[in-house]
């Protein structure tokens, strides 16, 4: 089993948990490393546009969401999908831990970091929370 050690991050008073990731989309080659937002009350990965504008993602019908997606404001989100490549990096970002494709979901909007929600994502991993120690382990 790969594991990955991450820090429990301290910010305005809320305890975050961020991972490094490195997204790429096959279609077009490009990549981004990026700190997302693990989100354990997130159902889907999300994008924010300006990381899906870069990636090359497309904003079209046939890349349109059929699920309706509320963000924290209750207000629906009209959606896109697209199957990207994630490598998950450990604390220093040099070294990949684990390699998975997930199903991001974006929007025309950037009001939310990258988030890695739990279909897609931690549905394939074990995570273990030590507030303890400060740290969290995702096993994959």
């Amino acid at each position: 089993m790969k594991t990955c050690n991450l820090p429990i991050l301290q910010r305005k008073g809320k305890r975050l948990i961020d991972a490094h990731i490195r997204i790429s989309n096959p279609s077009t080659g490009k990549s981004q490393a990026v700190k997302a937002l693990i989100d354990t009350g997130a159902d889907v990965c999300m994008l924010p546009m300006m990381l899906a504008n870069y990636l090359g993602l497309p904003f079209d019908d046939a890349h349109k969401s059929n699920s309706n997606i509320k963000g924290v404001t209750g207000k629906a989100l009209e959606t896109y999908e697209y199957d990207l490549q994630v490598d998950v990096l450990d604390v220093t970002m040099r070294n990949i831990v684990h390699t998975l494709t997930v199903k991001f979901k974006y929007g025309r909007n950037n009001l939310y970091p990258p988030i890695l929600g739990t279909e897609g994502f931690l549905e394939h991993s074990k995570l273990t929370v030590d507030y303890i120690k400060h740290m969290i382990t995702l096993e994959f």
